[in-house]
C-alpha cells in the first residue's frame, strides 16, 4: 500500500530549524570592508587561505554558482583542513582526492554539504539542524542536513567554526577547521545529544539494527528524544533504563526499535493520512495534523523536528516511544 506521495521539497525548508548568537569577531578575520565587497568565490580566491577551495569550487563548477546573484552561507574549509583530509585519505593533490571521495560528483555533493540557500550571520546561530545545497543521491532535492553546535566552540558537525562573518555581496563566509561529510543516521544521532538515549538502545539491540542504521537500505526513524524515554519508563514502570532492558531482552529491545522504522525516504512533505507498515510489528498511523503519529497502542506521538536528512533515510524527532 502505498501511503506517501511525492511531493517535492522547496527550498524553504531550508529554514527549518537554527540560527541565534554567537559572537561576532571585532574585526573582520579576512573580509573586505562594507563599501569593497565581492562575490564569495572572489572573495575566496583573494584571500590566499582557500586555494584548494577555490580550486575544488573551479574543479566543480561551483565557482560560477558563488560568483552569481543570490543569497548564500558557505561554510569554508582553510588550506589546512583539505590538507587534512587528503592525508586521511592518502592523497597528494585535488585530483587524487576526488578519486578517493568517488568522483568529482560525490565531491561537488561534499563541497555543496558546506552551503546553506540563504545568508546566516553569526548573531543568528543557534544549536540545531540546518538544510544544506546538498542533496541525496545528488538530485532529488531531498537535502542532507547538517548540525550547528553553540557552547564554548561553535561547531557544524566535528568542524570548529574559527572564524565568522565575512560579508560578501551574495552572502556570508565562516571558516572551518575541517572539511565536513554527510553522516548516515546513526552519525547523526551520535552528534545530537538529545538522541543520546537511543543510542544507548540501539547498543543493547540486535546488531542488526544498528547495520540498518549505517547501511545503505533507505530508511525513515521516527526518533524518541530523551526525554520519550524518560516518560517511558515511568508508564511502564521502571525505575531505569537498564532495568527495562533486562526485562525485555534483546528481542524485545530490537522490536520496540524496529517498530519505529519504515522503509524509504519519507519526509514531511510525504506523510499522508494512512497507516504504514514498520519494519517490524503492527501498523503505525500517520497523520498529517501535528504532524503525529499512533501506535498500536493507540499512544499518538507528535512529530517535533522533521526531515534531518541523511545519506541512508530520514529523521524524524518524536516525543513519545512507540510501543509494538
Amino acid at each position: 500500500m502505498k501511503f506517501f506521495n511525492s511531493i517535492p521539497l522547496f527550498a524553504a525548508m531550508l529554514g527549518l530549524v537554527v540560527l541565534s548568537s554567537c559572537e561576532k569577531e571585532d574585526e573582520d578575520p579576512m573580509g573586505p570592508s562594507e563599501p569593497n565587497l565581492k562575490t564569495i568565490t572572489q572573495t575566496a580566491v583573494d584571500n590566499g587561505d582557500f586555494t584548494i577551495l577555490v580550486s575544488a569550487l573551479q574543479r566543480t563548477g561551483l565557482d560560477q554558482v558563488l560568483d552569481a546573484s543570490g543569497t548564500y552561507t558557505v561554510f569554508a574549509p582553510n588550506d589546512q583542513a583539505f590538507l587534512d583530509l587528503m592525508d586521511a585519505l592518502e592523497a597528494d593533490n585535488l585530483e587524487e582526492l576526488s578519486v578517493a571521495l568517488g568522483g568529482d560528483a560525490v565531491l561537488t555533493n561534499i563541497l555543496l554539504y558546506h552551503v546553506l540557500g540563504a545568508t546566516v550571520e553569526s548573531a543568528d546561530v543557534s544549536t540545531g539542524w540546518v538544510s544544506t545545497l546538498s542533496e541525496l543521491n545528488g538530485g532529488n532535492m531531498d537535502y542532507l542536513s547538517a548540525y550547528l553546535n553553540v557552547g564554548s566552540k561553535v561547531m557544524i558537525n566535528d568542524a570548529e567554526i574559527t572564524g565568522v562573518d565575512v560579508m560578501c555581496t551574495n552572502g556570508v563566509i565562516h571558516i572551518l577547521n575541517k572539511v565536513i561529510v554527510p553522516m548516515n543516521i546513526a552519525e547523526m544521532a551520535t552528534i545530537d545529544s538529545r538522541l543520546s538515549i537511543l543510542l544507548d538502545v540501539v547498543a543493547e539491540a540486535d546488531a542488526a539494527v544498528l547495520d540498518r542504521l549505517t547501511g545503505t537500505a533507505v530508511t525513515t526513524l521516527f526518533a524518541p528524544r530523551n526525554e520519550a524515554f524518560v516518560s517511558v519508563l515511568e508508564e511502564l514502570d521502571y525505575n531505569n533504563l537498564n532495568e527495562m532492558v533486562m526485562d525485555l531482552g534483546k528481542e524485545g529491545i530490537t522490536n520496540v526499535l524496529l517498530y519505529r522504522a519504515v522503509d524509504g525516504n519519507v519526509r514531511s512533505t510525504d506523510l499522508s493520512d494512512t497507516k504504514a507498515p514498520p519494519l517490524l510489528g503492527d501498523e503505525i498511523e500517520i497523520m498529517t495534523s501535528g504532524p503525529s503519529i499512533k501506535d498500536a497502542n493507540d499512544r499518538v506521538s507528535n512529530i517535533l523536528i522533521a526531515d534531518i536528512q541523511g545519506t541512508n533515510g530520514v529523521v524524524h524527532v518524536v516525543e513519545k516511544v512507540l510501543l509494538p
